[in-house]
């Protein structure tokens, strides 16, 4: 899940969640995602009061609970470049987060690795030659 923002990566009720219902069925109709007629029924009932609500930010009842991040994909790829530069390999960190589609993602990486190469090629030839 790109970022680190506490509501989104599958913290539970423990943690408030500002999305209704309706939300996640927009989300659903505008990306064409289709979903088994359970998933449907279980929003429709809850855009129609039949199902509760996830807490939102002002429920009472999360005012003593505390949510901490203790690892993050960024944290992650940092100890992995850590572990890349301590056996030798000199890392790059494209990041944690996708920008657009995983298509688009892939193209956009493969370029910026494409770019990367050419570069240590380039410097390797050129320390070659001193």
């Amino acid at each position: 899940m790109p970022g680190d923002d506490i509501a989104t990566i599958a913290s539970g009720p423990t943690v408030s969640d500002p999305t209704p219902y309706a939300e996640a069925r927009a989300i659903l109709a505008k990306y064409g995602i289709s979903e088994p007629e359970s998933v449907l029924r279980h929003l429709e009932r809850g855009i129609a009061g039949g199902e509760a609500e996830t807490p939102k930010p002002d429920d009472p009842q999360l005012a003593c609970a505390r949510a901490v991040t203790i690892a993050t994909p960024q944290m992650s790829l940092e100890a992995a470049a850590s572990v890349a530069r301590a056996a030798g390999v000199t890392p790059f960190i494209l990041g944690n987060g996708i920008a657009s589609g995983p298509t688009r993602q892939s193209l956009r990486n493969g370029g910026l690795m494409r770019r990367k190469r050419r570069h240590y090629q380039r410097a390797s030839r050129a320390t070659a030659r001193r």
